[in-house]
């Protein structure tokens, strides 16, 4: 090999193809903007002019898609579609109900562990580890069996079990910034140790907390359609993406393809809701 001669020369990168941060970037806004759409449609489902959920039409039992029934009719003749959406907006209310008992719980209780420390700490971690021992799903089940089966309960239910992984991860975040300086120059200033830990240190031990929120809702979308799959959540007739698997999954002999609609449904809005918190997790600039 002569000096002149080096080897084969090395691909050149392609100038017009994004790097791979800037295509994952990409991916997470498009699915970010989807979400904002299904929510918006979501929102606007009473004004939809959509079947009603509940009517039955015993003598179109499975019938296929057409022009007054765009995915078909279920075991009862009534409209897929309009279930779905109604079902989905009942599973993104519950969410939203769940995720806020979670933060309502978690936060005060690990920022009072995190800030606080000593004996604080040592009993409030150990609750939550006890709590954590436990299986979520087989604990929300238990809490509902405890009440009463009912989306609030069952939302009730599933933000209890998340609550202490809120806590312990504000917690986390908190233990870092009790010594900081502009904490302590509040504290010096003759600021409660309570309005500094809100006005302080909460606000800066957020940004991780957002992110697990997010990741959280995800999961209490599909735990909610786990529970009313069982009667646990929400009551038929009322519409349901999980009830509506389960009704569909009774018929799959006779009906195989209509358990297909509601589970994608259910894939399809955890999905969306796990990529906002991807790009939640981009802009704040969290691994």
């Amino acid at each position: 090999m002569t000096i002149l001669d080096r080897g084969p020369a090395l691909p050149l990168p392609d100038a017009l193809s994004p790097p791979p941060r800037t295509r994952r970037r990409r991916k997470v806004m498009i699915a970010t903007t989807v979400f904002g759409v299904v929510i918006a449609i979501l929102l606007l489902v009473p004004l939809l002019p959509l079947a009603d959920p509940l009517t039955q039409n015993l003598g179109q039992r499975q019938a296929s898609p057409s022009g007054d029934h765009w995915l078909g009719q279920d075991a009862l003749g009534r409209d897929v579609l309009s279930r779905i959406m109604w079902g989905a907006r009942v599973s993104l209310l519950g969410m939203v109900v769940a995720v806020g008992i979670a933060a309502a719980i978690g936060l005060p209780w690990g920022l009072t562990a995190g800030y606080f420390g000593g004996w604080t700490d040592e009993i409030l971690m150990r609750v939550a580890d006890g709590v954590l021992a436990v299986p979520g799903v087989v604990l929300a089940i238990a809490i509902v069996g405890m009440l009463e089966p009912s989306l609030f309960n069952a939302m009730l239910a599933i933000g209890l079990v998340f609550s202490p992984t809120v806590a312990r991860l504000i917690r986390s975040e908190a233990l870092p910034l009790m010594n900081v300086d502009y904490v302590s120059a509040s504290l010096l200033s003759g600021t409660s140790s309570w309005r500094a830990m809100w006005r302080h240190v909460f606000p800066n031990a957020m940004g991780p907390v957002i992110v697990q929120l997010c990741s959280l809702a995800s999961l209490a979308l599909i735990i909610e359609a786990s529970l009313s799959f069982l009667g646990m959540a929400t009551q038929p007739p009322a519409p349901s993406l999980g009830g509506d698997l389960a009704d569909a999954y009774l018929q799959f002999s006779q009906a195989p393809l209509s358990t297909v609609t509601p589970g994608l449904a259910i894939a399809f809005v955890a999905f969306l809701v796990s990529r906002v918190g991807d790009e939640l997790r981009g802009k704040l600039g969290i691994r």
